[in-house]
C-alpha cells in the first residue's frame, strides 16, 4: 500500500519519485524508499495483490493508483522487450 500512496503523490504532482524516496529513507530511516521497493518486487506483481486485495475487500485504500498502474505496464513492456519470445522453427 506504500507504493501505491507515494504512486499518487507522483500522479498528483505532489513529489517527485526520488523526493519520496529519500523522505522516507532519512526522514522514517526506512531501508529504502517505497519506489526502490516497487523496482525490486516489480510495479506489476504490486499492481496484482492490490486488485486482488481490492476485489476482496472493495475498501478505497486498495483501488490501485493511475500511476501504478503505467509503471507496471511500462515494466511489462520493458521485460517483453527484453526477453521476447522465441518462434521454435
Amino acid at each position: 500500500m506504500l507504493v501505491n500512496e507515494a504512486c499518487e503523490a507522483v500522479f498528483n504532482d505532489i513529489a517527485s519519485e526520488q523526493d519520496i524516496d529519500s523522505a522516507m529513507k532519512y526522514g522514517v530511516n526506512y531501508p529504502c524508499g517505497p519506489f526502490e521497493w516497487a523496482d525490486k518486487i516489480g510495479y506489476y506483481t504490486i499492481l496484482q495483490i492490490l486488485e486482488n486485495m481490492y476485489r476482496i475487500y472493495c475498501e478505497d485504500r486498495y483501488r490501485t493508483s493511475i500511476y501504478l498502474a503505467k509503471k507496471a505496464v511500462q515494466g511489462q513492456a520493458q521485460q517483453t522487450q527484453q526477453h521476447p519470445l522465441r518462434v521454435a522453427g
